[in-house]
């Protein structure tokens, strides 16, 4: 875990997505360590991240990130995920009400409702571990950034997003893939509906999916607050990290006060 900050000062806690790592965040957390300290999380298997003995299904890798974290992590803080990470996030915001503070959430997915969804996901993340587990590491990131949610990216924009990833570890990305996997992971647009826990919700204004999610939880939960951000596609935190810090500023001033944050510095 890296840590950003001045750890006196309120805490954000940041958890990347499939094939990334807690330096993912490194141009957020510099934005706004001038008035936040930044945890940077590395989750396991990714970013040389061993891999736990057991690690079968969603619920053991939830409580293998919260066993790995729970003592690194300040009393309380604002969860910050992205897409995996994101899902993540809602789990152990589940785990940990009287911990988080808020929740941000950017393109994550609350999970699938119905028998066919699961169905479809399942067959679709079998075959990225096949893929994954018997081919070369930089063709499988070729054609995942190929998929639709990525269309916003130029050739350029996936190439270097390929160079950051390239170096990881395939299988244990496909040991994440059967584990971690959306099939698996509990319906949770009904927990995230009725918690009282402030919430933000971010997506691209071209990422038609997860905008679409964004509104619909939104009609739900008449307190979070859902943004689309302009001319940004699925990963808006590394398309653009200073708008996207902006808005986390914004937000966590609502949790945070600047009178607080100059008093946890003196």
């Amino acid at each position: 875990m890296r840590v950003i900050g001045n750890r006196n000062q309120p805490a954000l806690v940041f958890i990347h997505g499939f094939l990334g790592s807690g330096d993912d965040w490194l141009a957020v957390a510099n934005s706004l360590k001038h008035r936040y300290c930044c945890y940077l999380i590395s989750l396991p298997g990714h970013d040389c991240e061993a891999l736990p003995n057991k690690l079968n299904n969603w619920d053991e890798f939830i409580y293998q990130i919260q066993d790995n974290i729970t003592n690194q992590l300040p009393e309380k803080f604002i969860l910050v995920g992205y897409s995996l990470g994101g899902r993540v996030s809602i789990a152990l915001s589940q785990l940990w009400p009287e911990r988080i503070n808020a929740l941000i959430l950017e393109s994550a997915n609350p999970g699938l409702q119905t028998t066919s969804e699961r169905e479809h996901r399942r067959s679709a993340d079998n075959q990225w571990t096949e893929w994954f587990e018997s081919l070369e590491l930089e063709i499988v990131l070729d054609k995942w950034y190929q998929q639709a949610v990525f269309k916003n990216l130029d050739q350029e924009q996936r190439q270097s997003l390929i160079n950051i990833r390239r170096n990881q570890d395939g299988s244990k990305l496909s040991t994440i893939m059967k584990a971690a996997s959306l099939s698996a992971q509990p319906d949770y647009w009904n927990s995230i509906a009725t918690n009282n826990m402030k919430t933000l919700f971010l997506a691209g204004e071209h990422d038609q999916k997860f905008s679409t999610i964004g509104r619909r939880l939104k009609t739900l939960k008449p307190n979070m607050t859902f943004i689309a951000l302009p001319n940004l596609g699925h990963n808006c935190h590394h398309e653009n990290p200073e708008l996207f810090s902006q808005h986390i500023m914004q937000f966590a001033e609502q949790i945070y006060p600047l009178t607080q944050q100059v008093d946890s510095q003196l």
